[in-house]
């Protein structure tokens, strides 16, 4: 092999490295995969009987417990909402003071990174997305 050969395997193999130190340093596939846990925040009433309305969401983009608390804390983070999602189904079950429209969820739900996929008022027709 000629000097050059050797200096440009060199090079390829340090910037394996460096690529591969990254990928374990700063995680590789999932946004909470080497960051601290998110924190759930706490609803300012945890009572539901005093949230009369009752709908169910569908949520893309999610992928871990903390994308998950995510979009929870940021229905929780209103002061005027329950929310508990189920990361396996994408679906959050979401109980409010106010009454809500698909446009308000997906407000809240795109805020949080996340994408809206389909708004159900409980006992009501679904809205789907186009």
């Amino acid at each position: 092999m000629n000097m050059l050969a050797i200096l440009a395997a060199a090079a390829v193999v340090a910037v394996l490295f460096i690529l591969m130190r990254n990928k374990v340093t700063k995680g590789s596939s999932c946004c909470g995969e080497h960051e601290s846990p998110v924190e759930r925040i706490r609803a300012d009433d945890p009572d539901p009987a005093h949230y009369p309305y009752h709908y169910r969401l569908f949520v893309e983009g999610m992928v871990c417990a903390n994308c998950a608390k995510r979009v929870e804390n940021a229905f929780l983070g209103t002061g005027e909402m329950l929310a508990n999602v189920d990361l396996g189904r994408k679906e959050v079950d979401l109980l409010s003071k106010r009454e809500l429209d698909r446009r308000g969820a997906a407000g809240i739900v795109d805020r949080a990174g996340y994408t809206l996929t389909e708004f159900e008022k409980r006992g009501g027709a679904s809205e789907k997305s186009l």
